[in-house]
C-alpha cells in the first residue's frame, strides 16, 4: 500500500511577500536619501535628494538612521569633540576630553562619538540673529553631561567640582598636503575650538555668552598659562589629564613651560610650525590648504 506524503507547509501568501518587499524597498530608499541629502564643507547635496529626504526624515530619526555616512568620501567633514574644564573648590583644575580613546573600548568609543554631536548643535539667537546659541535639545544634553562629570570626578565631599567650562572642538581630517608637510593626526592646526558655556556643578549655566569660535593657538596658550604652568610644582601632566593634542605639544616642546619674554601664543605657534618639512617652508610644494590663523 502506497503511503501518502505529508503535505509541505505553505509559504507566506503572495500579498504578504509583496508588502514585505515594498517595505524593504522603502527602507533602503530612505537610507539612500540620508546618504545623498547631506551637504559637506565642499559638497552641496542635490536638490532632488534633499526634497526626497524630507518625508523620510521622521522615520530615519525614529530608527536612528539619519547619519549621512560621509565618513570617508567625498570630502568628509570634521569630527566633533567636546572638552570640559573642571574647576575644584581648592582651585585645582582637571580636563576631560570626550571621547577619549583610552577610556573606552572600541565599540563604546564609537558610541560616545555621537554625544558631542548631540550636545553642540546650534541655531541663530532669536534676539540677535548674528549670534549662535545652543538648541534647546543640545542645552539639555550638555547640562546633563555636566552634572554627570561633576559627580563622577568629584574628589570627595571636601573638594567638589564647582564650575565646568565646555568647549566644542572640531577636528579636521588630514589632507594629502598636510601629510606631505609632516603633520600628524593630533597637530593643533587641525583643531578649531568653540566656547559653549560656563556651568555650575548642578548643570545650570552661569553666563550668557554666544557660542563663539576662536583661534586654537590662543586657546592652547591660555591652557598652558593658566592650567599647566601654575600647577607644575604640585601635580604632574598626567594628573591634569590634558586633551591629547595639548599633552602631545607639551611633551614634545617642554621649553614652552619655561619662563620667557616672548608671549606664550607666539612661542606655541613657532614650536608647532617648526615641524613642517623644509620643502614646504621653502614653498616647493604648492597648492596647500591649511589655516594661516590658528
Amino acid at each position: 500500500m502506497v503511503q501518502s506524503q505529508p503535505a509541505l507547509p505553505k509559504g507566506p501568501r503572495t500579498w504578504v511577500k509583496c508588502v514585505v518587499s515594498v517595505l524593504v524597498v522603502l527602507h533602503l530608499g530612505a537610507i539612500l536619501t540620508a546618504v545623498t541629502s547631506a551637504s559637506g564643507g565642499r559638497f552641496n547635496a542635490p536638490y532632488l535628494a534633499v526634497k526626497a529626504n524630507e518625508p523620510c526624515r521622521p522615520y530615519l530619526q525614529t530608527v536612528f538612521l539619519s547619519n549621512a555616512y560621509r565618513f570617508f568620501a567625498p570630502n568628509p567633514g570634521p569630527a566633533t569633540l567636546t572638552w570640559f574644564r573642571l574647576s575644584y573648590q581648592d582651585g585645582s583644575v582637571r580636563w576631560v576630553e570626550l571621547p577619549r580613546r583610552e577610556d573606552f573600548g572600541s565599540m563604546a568609543y564609537q558610541r560616545h562619538l555621537s554625544l558631542p554631536a548631540l550636545g553642540t548643535q546650534t541655531m541663530p539667537d532669536p534676539k540677535q540673529p548674528e549670534h549662535q546659541v545652543l538648541t534647546p535639545s543640545a542645552h539639555v544634553c550638555l547640562a546633563s553631561y555636566v552634572r554627570f562629570l561633576a559627580k563622577q570626578h568629584a574628589h570627595g565631599t571636601a573638594n567638589p567640582v564647582v564650575e565646568v567650562k565646555a568647549f566644542n572642538v572640531s577636528h579636521t581630517s588630514l589632507l594629502p598636503g598636510h601629510v606631505r608637510m609632516g603633520w600628524e593626526a593630533l597637530d593643533l592646526r587641525l583643531y578649531q575650538p568653540t566656547f559653549l558655556g560656563r556651568y555650575g556643578a548642578d548643570g545650570v549655566r552661569s553666563d550668557d555668552r554666544p557660542v563663539s569660535p576662536g583661534p586654537m593657538s590662543l586657546f592652547v596658550a591660555d591652557i598652558l598659562a593658566e592650567d599647566v604652568i601654575p600647577f607644575l610644582g604640585a601635580v604632574t601632566l598626567d594628573d591634569l589629564r590634558l586633551p591629547g593634542p595639548v599633552h602631545r605639544v607639551v611633551t614634545r616642546f617642554p621649553e614652552l613651560l619655561t619662563a620667557a619674554e616672548q608671549p606664550m601664543r607666539e612661542r606655541l605657534k613657532v614650536a608647532v610650525e617648526s615641524q613642517d618639512t623644509s620643502d614646504v617652508r621653502k614653498g616647493l610644494i604648492p597648492g596647500l590648504d591649511y589655516p594661516l590663523e590658528w
